[in-house]
């Protein structure tokens, strides 16, 4: 990810960095490698565990593991490569159509109080995020 960070928005820009409080995001090490490596005056944020709505990254991912998987690799270094391949091909204008609903779900999450607003049915309708 910092690759991408360093390529795509130049020294000095402003980098909010988010993550749920998924385990491989609260392990130490993850916790230490956050600490020395993020660019000085990083803003770190935590969402709630299990929240997509609130992670624009959690569309991209989903969007890579198909266009990775339509690939059929068939050993891990082709995974790796396959993947590596799809997070460097990623612009500035990709990553913007990720965030194009956030502040609608924000609205959506304030609305119902961060609780749970209906099935995933719903909440695709409401999200307009292609799934």
């Amino acid at each position: 990810m910092l690759p991408s960070v360093k390529r795509h928005y130049p020294k000095g820009t402003k980098i909010i960095f988010v993550h749920d409080k998924a385990t491989s995001h609260t392990a130490n090490v993850t916790k230490e490698y956050i600490s020395t490596h993020l660019p000085a005056g990083c803003d770190v944020r935590v969402n709630p565990t299990k929240s997509p709505d609130l992670q624009p990254i959690e569309k991209y991912w989903h969007s890579m593991e198909e266009r990775v998987s339509r690939r059929r690799p068939t050993t891990i270094e082709q995974l790796r490569k396959y993947i590596i391949q799809d997070w460097n091909a990623l612009t500035p204008e990709e990553i913007g159509k990720y965030f194009d609903k956030l502040e609608e779900n924000l609205r959506i999450v304030a609305k119902y109080k961060g609780e749970f607003s209906g099935d995933e049915a719903s909440i695709r309708k409401r999200s307009k995020w292609k799934f």
